[in-house]
């Protein structure tokens, strides 16, 4: 499907631009999904038609592409059970509430919004023009109020430079990746939690996460009275600050940095260090390996 879309648009791009215009326009757009951190075919359809496309490229957006993004009307987000946002630079705030509905108040005319059945995509188009492919995203800030207590199967957020802050969230599934930007996430409750960084900081605050699997590069993780089951936190140069409940045994240990705990024996090493806990459920295990960044575990 993807080589179909790809061919339709050089094909368009070729009536007014060489073949290797064309196809620097489209290595382009290929890295551009990528950069989204959605599917590729959800990203190529959250920019329109082929004329949008091309468009974009020009530097003329069409007449429906000028248009305010269009907010679902309230019951379609009763219907929503799978939200996918990418939202490379601004803020995203987003809420479960008793007054639902989507609000941009920057970067409306760089928002696609668009929903099949009974999911939500929402995503921001590059901005470009020709001959100059060095990408430029716009600041967005937005914010989404889910209907309250709405049980989302799947819940993605992807950015780069953008600060997120989520709260009284439900899931089964939730996946958060960021690059620079800072995450702050409260109250939720999640069956399954995945969340990267690499160079933004990581907060969960009284948030149940289920299975868990955090990565980070230099961003600090910290967890603030959270329930957790399993699963495994990997950093290489971020602080971990664990304020948490969990009947899982623990493994942690460093490379180069120090473990410190308020109830547990660490054994410091040179020069890095380990720490073992049992915990009540033997199928649970937590393991936190770090390379340079401190682990500190904190009273529940």
């Amino acid at each position: 499907m993807n080589k179909s879309y790809y061919e339709q648009l050089k094909s368009a791009l070729l009536s007014r631009h060489s073949a290797s215009e064309a196809d620097e326009m489209i290595e382009y757009l290929q890295e551009a999904a990528q950069d989204s951190g959605l599917p590729e075919e959800e990203y190529l359809a959250s920019l329109g038609t082929i004329e949008d496309v091309v468009s974009l490229f020009e530097g003329n957006e069409t007449t429906g592409s000028t248009k305010p993004a269009k907010d679902p009307v309230r019951s379609d987000l009763n219907s929503i059970r799978k939200l996918l946002v990418s939202i490379p630079n601004g803020s995203l705030r987003l809420s479960g509430g008793t007054n639902p509905g989507i609000t941009c108040t920057k970067g409306n005319e760089a928002l696609n919004i668009r929903t099949e059945e009974d999911k939500l995509v929402i995503s921001a188009k590059p901005q470009s023009r020709t001959g100059l492919f060095k990408r430029k995203y716009p600041e967005i800030d937005l914010e989404i109020v889910l209907p309250d207590k709405l049980m989302l199967e799947t819940l993605e957020i992807h950015t780069v430079n953008t600060t997120v802050s989520l709260h009284n969230m439900l899931a089964q599934n939730a996946r958060f990746d960021t690059v620079n930007g800072d995450l702050s996430i409260g109250e939720s409750l999640f069956e399954n939690t995945k969340a990267s960084t690499v160079n933004g900081d990581i907060r969960f605050a009284n948030a149940n996460l289920g299975h868990i699997r955090f990565d980070t590069v230099n961003g600090d993780l910290k967890l603030s009275s959270c329930v957790l089951v399993d699963g495994k936190i990997d950093t290489v140069n971020g602080t971990i600050d664990l304020n948490m409940h969990t009947d899982a045994s623990i493994k942690a240990e460093t490379v180069c940095a120090r473990i410190t705990s308020d109830t547990d024996f660490v054994v410091d090493g040179i020069p890095g260090a380990k720490m073992k806990r049992a915990g009540a459920n033997p199928d649970h295990v937590l393991k936190i390996s770090s390379v340079s960044g401190k682990i500190r575990f904190n009273r529940s």
